[in-house]
């Protein structure tokens, strides 16, 4: 593992405390595509890719889980966090990063709102980063959701710990529509990106 994962390991660790079912909540698919950077051994900095599957498997890491069958990432719209959850239950396992504060310009109606919110990493209450994204949301005739867009960039940052060096994580964030078991999410939001990172 990586350091960068490492000290992200360390924040999912503490989200892990309790598992248990999360499908009353509104919860969508979510894909996160960002670059971690770090100075290396040999004084240079190095780049490595940062995403889906690597929070997936940190937070089953953290969990103590070895099968990573059935775990996606979803976007939870009532608590605005990131959650890892498994099976038809969407069982919760971590929410590695949450989403608070800042500040929201939202159209009248409610279908179009911008935000700059600040990241949390795991439980912790010192802000780590921020997000700037649009939401667009669709209600029905009974004013139900229909349908939900969360698009935008996230950087964040992971202060050093004990011989880990600090990272910088920076990238695009989207999430919708529904998420559930019957959506495929195999590819861990990897698709046309390396796995391996590369140094100056």
């Amino acid at each position: 593992m990586k350091k960068s994962n490492l000290l992200v390991l360390a924040a999912v660790a503490s989200s892990c405390l309790v598992i248990g079912p999360a499908n009353a909540q509104q919860l969508f698919k979510a894909e996160v595509n960002t670059v971690s950077v770090m100075t290396n051994d040999s004084g240079g900095l190095s780049y490595s890719h940062y995403g889906n599957r690597q929070i997936i498997s940190d937070a089953a890491a953290a969990s103590g889980l070895t099968d990573l069958t059935g775990l996606r990432l979803v976007y939870n719209l009532t608590a605005d966090d990131l959650e890892v959850v498994s099976g038809t239950n969407d069982t919760l396992i971590a929410t590695p990063i949450a989403f608070s504060g800042g500040v929201a310009l939202a159209k009248t109606n409610g279908t179009v709102v911008e935000r700059l919110s600040w990241v949390f990493l795991g439980t912790n209450t010192v802000a780590a980063g921020t997000l700037r994204a649009r939401e667009t949301s669709h209600f029905g005739t009974s004013n139900e959701l229909t349908h939900f867009s969360l698009i935008g960039s996230l950087q964040f940052a992971s202060p050093a710990s004990d011989t880990n060096g600090a990272a910088i994580y920076s990238g695009n964030i989207s999430a919708g529509p529904f998420a559930g078991p019957d959506h495929d999410d195999r590819s861990h939001g990897e698709r046309g990106h390396g796995e391996h990172g590369h140094g100056d």
